[in-house]
């Protein structure tokens, strides 16, 4: 775990402006995206997001899903254009209530960021008896991209302004 002022490594180009968040989960037992927080996890999401939010009240709260290009060009991430999931749930919606408008000017549409999504590795052990190596692959994965997420905080903290004033 880094402290705050160390820059991370969870999202290229936003690594020195944002912070990441990573929570364990995100995938059924298939391993498929599925939002599996546990009551203890969103607890402990909220209360984080919220002290976050004192401390940086221009930022925003978003997904990784969210970072994907707008390939139509109609300003918003709709699910056909996701490059990922995760975190598997939407988080700027979820969390909209911790932001509350801070008049800062809302970015119109999100950055093209296609480049910095890596795949999830496809590979879940098939029974807990087989080779764990591909589920560290999958962890680690997923820690990618919850601190990943954690660096989109002020673009989400943006598209929550955006609606609220329309």
């Amino acid at each position: 775990m880094r402290q705050i002022a160390q820059i991370g490594a969870h999202a290229k180009g936003f690594n020195a402006n944002s912070i990441g968040i990573a929570y364990e989960g995100g995938l059924d037992p298939d391993g498929n995206p599925a939002d599996t927080r546990t009551a203890e996890q969103r607890t402990a999401l909220i209360t984080l997001l919220k002290q976050l939010h004192e401390r940086f009240p221009e930022a925003r709260i978003c997904g990784h899903r969210d970072l994907s290009p707008d390939l139509n060009g109609n300003g918003r991430i709709e699910p056909a254009e996701y490059i990922k999931q995760c975190p598997c749930f939407n988080a700027a919606q979820e969390y909209a209530y911790i932001t509350a408008y801070n008049g800062h000017k809302p970015q119109q549409t999100p950055p093209n960021l296609a480049h910095l999504a890596e795949p999830f590795s496809d590979q879940l052990p098939l029974s807990p008896n087989q080779n764990r190596k591909p589920m560290k692959k999958i962890l680690s994965g997923i820690w990618k991209a919850c601190k990943f997420i954690a660096k989109l905080v002020p673009w989400i903290l943006s598209l929550r302004d955006q609606s609220s004033h329309r």
